[in-house]
């Protein structure tokens, strides 16, 4: 929660309450199959739609990065930094062991990877609803 911690007092303030769950992905190149991306997505699920088990709203994500880049090609993170007609994206370098926080609203995905397996771990921190 350290990380989390600090990321948030220094720069969003948001109300946390802890962790809603942990997912350790893997994205892996195999020959003869269509590469494995994450298509561009938001973490937090607002309005009616929120599913049952999400008792709160997922404000900060964390995506640690574990494998080191030279077992894999492909597989970059972006992050949307403006409107999607103007297709504004920032590649965020993969460092292992790296931590990349961002406000859980925010658009992002990871292009496929084309060679070798990408692993990370993604957790969401919990806040109650945005006001």
């Amino acid at each position: 929660m350290y990380v989390a911690d600090q990321l948030n007092r220094r720069f969003y303030e948001f109300d946390l309450n802890g962790f809603e769950s942990f997912q350790y992905t893997t994205y892996e190149h195999k020959e003869g199959e269509e590469d494995q991306k994450y298509d561009y997505h938001m973490d937090t699920v607002l309005g009616l739609d929120k599913p049952l088990e999400m008792m709160e709203t997922r404000k900060l994500s964390l995506s640690i990065i574990l494998s080191d880049p030279s077992e894999y090609e492909g597989g970059e993170f972006y992050i949307q930094t403006g409107s999607p007609e103007q297709d504004r994206l920032m590649k965020m370098e993969q460092v292992k062991g790296r931590v990349l926080g961002f406000p859980s609203f925010m658009i992002h995905g990871v292009s496929p990877v084309t060679k070798g397996i990408r692993r990370s771990l993604v957790v969401w921190v919990e806040g109650p609803k945005f006001k």
